[in-house]
């Protein structure tokens, strides 16, 4: 399976955290054919528990459901940065980059594999700010699915 088949995604339009949040929840839920209203609520869970914003502009968000499905990165890209979302370097969230994972991943061992090894890239600095450069949901899914 080709890296880039893994990372679905979109424009967003939401004016705030809340508003992202919900129409990547949207956009998963189409993608992946999976209950709204379930992966809004897995979104706004992990978020109670911690923030997922990170550095560059990046947040990353979890979508976890118990239910079967193949694993993807479901990315969200801004217009604007979100006012009410602060990255850890100060820097306002402009793109989402979501972990779609069922609970139960003994099937999708393969894509977990290579979904883990995109986002590991994210510890590097130098790539986050690459990939928070990008200005396309396909741009994004070329840079994620590089070969390292």
């Amino acid at each position: 399976m080709r890296k880039s088949s893994l990372v679905t995604g979109q424009q967003l339009t939401g004016a705030n955290k809340q508003e992202a949040l919900q129409q990547l929840a949207h956009a998963a839920a189409t993608t992946l054919n999976l209950d709204e209203i379930e992966v809004k609520a897995t979104l706004m869970t992990r978020e109670a528990l911690a923030d997922t914003a990170l550095i560059s502009g990046i947040a990353i968000p979890h979508i976890i459901i118990d239910k079967e499905f193949t694993p993807r990165i479901c990315v969200g890209l801004l217009a604007s940065p979100l006012e009410d979302w602060d990255c850890l370097d100060g820097t306002k969230v402009h793109l989402l980059l979501a972990f779609a994972v069922p609970q139960r991943t003994l099937v999708h061992q393969q894509e977990i594999r290579e979904i883990s090894e995109m986002i590991t890239q994210l510890a590097d600095e130098q790539f986050c700010w690459r990939v928070s450069q990008a200005q396309t949901v396909a741009e994004v899914s070329a840079i994620l699915s590089e070969e390292r």
